[in-house]
């Protein structure tokens, strides 16, 4: 990871160069949701009507890059009540990421854009016993059960630069196919994008360059991405997640993605997982943007 900038900062800037793509009208249109979306306890929602961890943490991001006035000491209570010994790894990994976030938000908005650093500062020593806390749990709190997986060491590895803690090891031959591209499952023979893209943060050089090819190969004929070869359509969680890492390897989607996320969008300025999801939320919001902020 050491030819490129820290996973949180590259995505909080892809996030606001996104946004700074849109209309003004637009603009408005989505800070004004994002605010309706902050439940009253503080935490944002996601399609269920309560607050919810996971979702704060796109309510923040969103709140920052669009200068969205919301509650932040709500918020920040809420937060701090959480008990983490109750989260697996990803909700701590987000826990982390949240509260870097709450920093950045107390700052005033002219001086936001300049200390994305902030995002990256050395752990503290509760940061470091919660980062130390994801080598002890059990197989069944990391995704697909598997500590191993190409997005299991992702969560981790990233964690450990953004916060200035010692690397953890990698190894994903298990996962590589012979394409380049990786699966989600040791010994699998199907790719998934995700954990495509999850790899391409942590492999060498010379093997994401051969994994960036066969990923740029993959974009379909309406210019999105499918989670894995079976899935009936594209989706926008993982077009922007394809396409955040071609843009973190310094390379674009074969053809532009600006017409699939128009199909996307919806009239309260917020976008939608798929041209036929009726209904956006704050998730794929910053998928969207972190996408359309990497378009050239």
């Amino acid at each position: 990871m050491s030819d490129r900038m820290n996973f949180g900062s590259a995505f909080f800037l892809a996030c606001r160069n996104g946004f700074e793509c849109l209309s003004e009208e637009a603009q408005s249109q989505m800070r004004q949701s994002v605010i309706s979306h902050q439940h009253t306890d503080g935490l944002f929602v996601g399609r269920h009507d309560s607050g919810d961890l996971y979702y704060t943490f796109f309510g923040l991001m969103l709140s920052a890059v669009t200068h969205a006035k919301i509650n932040l000491a709500a918020c920040k209570q809420s937060i701090a009540r959480i008990d983490v010994s109750s989260l697996d790894v990803v909700h701590r990994c987000v826990l982390l990421r949240v509260q870097r976030l709450l920093k950045l938000l107390t700052l005033p908005k002219v001086m936001r854009s300049t200390a994305v650093k902030n995002l990256n500062l050395k752990a503290d020593r509760q940061e470091r016993k919660i980062i130390a806390s994801l080598a002890t749990l059990p197989a069944a709190s990391y995704p697909q059960s598997d500590p191993q997986s190409p997005y299991s060491q992702f969560l981790r590895v990233t964690l450990h630069a953004d916060f200035g803690v010692t690397i953890p090891h990698v190894d994903l031959m298990r996962y590589r196919l012979a394409s380049g591209l990786y699966a989600n499952l040791p010994d699998d023979t199907e790719y998934a994008i995700n954990a495509t893209a999850s790899a391409m943060f942590l492999i060498d050089k010379a093997q994401r360059d051969i994994t960036a090819k066969a990923l740029c190969n993959l974009q379909e004929l309406d210019g999105s991405f499918k989670a894995v070869q079976q899935a009936p359509t594209g989706d926008l969680l993982t077009t922007g997640t394809a396409t955040f890492a071609l843009n973190q390897s310094h390379l674009q989607p074969s053809s532009s993605i600006k017409p699939y996320l128009r199909t996307c969008i919806r009239d309260d300025g917020l976008f939608a997982a798929t041209a036929d999801d009726p209904t956006g939320d704050l998730e794929y919001t910053v998928y969207a943007l972190i996408a359309l902020g990497g378009c050239s």
